[in-house]
């Protein structure tokens, strides 16, 4: 089931519950209202024909306990009156009548007068009553008194009102009773039932369209986030969500348009960073718990330096835009040997190189790593010559030096501009081994203290102690042996 769905059922429940319990609630209170102001106006018309009947005409008709008087069909007569002139649309009274406590049996009451004219139901002076012991009349004998409810009798059902009748002496002598129509009590509650069935209605319509438009809001709105989440989860992180509501809904898309901001522009971080090292140690130090530290780490190291001979005189003679080809198609090729052995360029130098291995994250093999890379790169270079000889285009050569030891690496720089690089004697030494090839005619010249790390899986050969410019102590080097070199000597 759709979400919309149920929002839409829970909210039409509510609203159908809450008019329901309303109306209901109202409803029968507005009865018992009516109910109460008919009781008042049914009391009243008795109370005032208790008043308006002669009390020495009652007297008589009570002692003889007889319709066979004038006096009996004058008193009825009267009777008949209040009635008909009680018989309206909004007030309708069906009968009058007139009872007192039975002498034999003080818990029942007898006739005293009947002013219905129909023989089928009209009832003779001095027959028992028995129902009107149950009304409650007793009780309020000297009063006048109206039940909170519709009453039964043999009759039908009635709203009935009762009025004492006393003699000069203040002695009580009768009870009229008033009846108002039921039918009329329940035409009442129905007009008021149908009145509150039509505002119920059009409370529910209502509340049905208002259920509508909250539920397809909220939907829309959760539509959305879904498909804008969805989009940035398969990579779509310019995606943003077009949620203005100001609500939770616009405060989640606005912060869900922040986090995707925030995976774009990291995810540019880590594009630009692939630029620098491989793509095995970015997913490295992305994975890594513990970030490696950038402001300035004492760590061991190998350096590789590269570089072009004789790149000015190569500069000189062919145009600008031809040595910027053929420096970026180098340079491409080179990096993808660089980053293929987890190797982390530091910068260019020129039409230079310079690689670290064993940062930002270590590595047990850097020194294999960079010999390795040594290899690859001269592989490739030949390769690329092989290329460029066939397009009539110059080829090149180029050294590279090697060196294994400490080195601060962190960020050196200001707060405007900073670079992550190596620093110390061992980035130096690197520098002075790659220009020493020239001199010495090798292609990969490395250090004593890489030699002894992969002497066992590479040939080369001892080229002594050497006296690098700016140091005092010589460096023992290695020439790494290249086929293509060692068919030369």
């Amino acid at each position: 089931m759709h979400y919309q769905t149920k929002l839409y059922l829970a909210f039409s429940g509510l609203i159908v519950t809450t008019i329901l319990l309303s109306e209901g609630l109202s409803y029968k209170e507005t009865r018992q209202k009516l109910l109460n102001e008919l009781s008042s106006k049914v009391v009243g018309v008795a109370a005032t024909m208790a008043q308006l009947l002669d009390r020495d005409q009652v007297e008589i008709v009570v002692k003889e306990g007889s319709d066979q008087s004038d006096v009996y069909d004058s008193l009825v007569q009267k009777m008949r009156n209040v009635r008909d002139a009680n018989r309206r649309d909004d007030f309708f009274v069906k009968y009058i009548y007139m009872i007192r406590p039975d002498p034999a049996n003080a818990k029942q009451f007898i006739v005293v007068a009947d002013a219905t004219e129909d023989p089928a139901i009209y009832i003779p002076p001095g027959t028992a009553y028995p129902e009107g012991g149950k009304f409650g009349i007793l009780d309020h004998l000297n009063e006048p008194f109206s039940p909170p409810k519709l009453i039964e009798d043999r009759w039908g059902k009635f709203l009935p009102g009762y009025a004492p009748i006393f003699d000069a002496n203040g002695k009580f002598l009768a009870t009229i009773g008033v009846n108002l129509s039921a039918d009329y009590v329940d035409q009442e509650v129905n007009r008021l039932l149908l009145i509150d069935f039509w505002t119920m209605s059009i409370a529910l319509i209502a509340g049905l369209l208002i259920a509508t438009f909250l539920a397809h809001g909220i939907s829309r709105s959760l539509r959305t986030i879904c498909s804008g989440v969805s989009r940035i989860g398969r990579g779509e992180l310019e995606a943003r969500l077009d949620v203005h509501s100001k609500d939770e809904f616009g405060e989640l898309a606005l912060e869900i348009n922040r986090m995707a901001q925030g995976l774009q522009e990291r995810d540019r971080l880590k594009l630009n960073f692939t630029r620098y090292v491989s793509k095995h140690i970015l997913e490295k130090i992305l994975a890594s718990d513990k970030m490696p530290t950038l402001e300035g780490e004492r760590r061991k190291i190998t350096v590789l330096f590269s570089d072009i001979r004789d790149f000015t005189h190569l500069a000189e003679y062919l145009p600008p835009e031809e040595v910027v080809l053929l420096l970026n198609e180098y340079l491409a090729v080179m990096l993808d040997v660089i980053f293929s052995k987890n190797g982390t360029l530091d910068k260019f130098i020129g039409d230079g190189l310079m690689v670290e291995f064993g940062a930002p994250l270590d590595d047990s093999e850097q020194e294999i790593h960079a010999v390795e890379t040594a290899l690859g790169m001269h592989q490739a270079l030949k390769t690329l010559n092989q290329k460029w000889k066939m397009e009539n285009r110059p080829e090149i050569s180029m050294g590279i030096g090697i060196h294994t030891g400490l080195a601060v690496l962190g960020n050196i720089g200001s707060e405007h501009r900073m670079e992550y690089t190596a620093i110390g004697d061992t980035v130096n030494v690197t520098s002075r081994l790659e220009q020493a090839t020239k001199e010495l005619k090798v292609s990969i010249l490395i250090s004593e203290t890489t030699w002894t790390a992969i002497s066992t899986r590479y040939q080369g050969k001892s080229m002594g102690p050497l006296h690098l410019k700016g140091r005092i102590d010589p460096v023992n080097v290695y020439a790494i042996d290249l086929p293509e070199e060692r068919g030369t000597k």
